[in-house]
């Protein structure tokens, strides 16, 4: 298999149950040695929140095998993604673009899949927009991937983040109230009253 569970050798720090749930994380495994050291203190503050943690690396592992182990997970409340990894497509009538709530939504056949655009035999392949249920999410996603090609900078880049989250959650840096709302689309809802409810 292109996922590969932590073995009681090679866990980092693992938790123990708690009323938190578990808290999924897939890591890239190209880059996991360098990101290591910063990853562990992600750990150990994510179980100081009362989370349990199970690590998985990904060795080219498809977003059928991510899901698949999600929605088979007992106790999930969430998955975080580091590195690159599979990014689904979904299509909407003409509209197409990149969703993670293909991974989020547990209560929806999302196997209906045809040729984003199928006049090009060499395109993704979209999920078409299920309807049959709430497409509202069962767990929650976090994405940690800087689009750089250069392993280098995109590990640094990851890096920096758990340092930065790290002196957040100890009170030694804060976020600035503020952010940026881009609307892709006119049909899009308001998002100024979500950020209101951030700030």
């Amino acid at each position: 298999p292109n996922l590969k569970p932590f073995s009681d050798q090679d866990a980092l720090v693992q938790g123990v149950i708690s009323d938190m749930g578990k808290l999924v994380i897939f890591i890239e495994a190209a880059i996991y040695d360098s990101i290591r050291p910063s990853l562990e203190q992600y750990i150990s503050d994510v179980n100081s929140d009362s989370y349990q943690t199970q690590l998985l690396l990904c060795n080219n592992c498809t977003k059928e095998e991510i899901k698949g182990t999600l929605i088979n997970t007992p106790s999930i409340v969430g998955v975080v993604l580091v590195g690159n990894l599979p990014v689904a497509w979904e299509k909407l009538g003409s509209d197409i673009f990149p969703t993670d709530r293909y991974y989020t939504d547990f209560d929806n056949n999302w196997s209906k899949q045809e040729r984003c655009y199928p006049n090009d035999p060499s395109s993704e392949m979209c999920f078409l927009t299920p309807y049959s249920y709430s497409l509202d999410p069962e767990i929650f996603l976090g994405r940690i991937s800087p689009p750089l090609f250069q392993t280098s900078e995109k590990v640094a880049l990851i890096n920096n983040y758990f340092v930065k989250n790290h002196q957040y959650r100890i009170r030694q840096t804060s976020l600035p109230h503020r952010a940026l709302v881009y609307y892709d689309d006119d049909w899009a809802l308001d998002g100024i009253g979500s950020v209101n409810l951030v700030y």
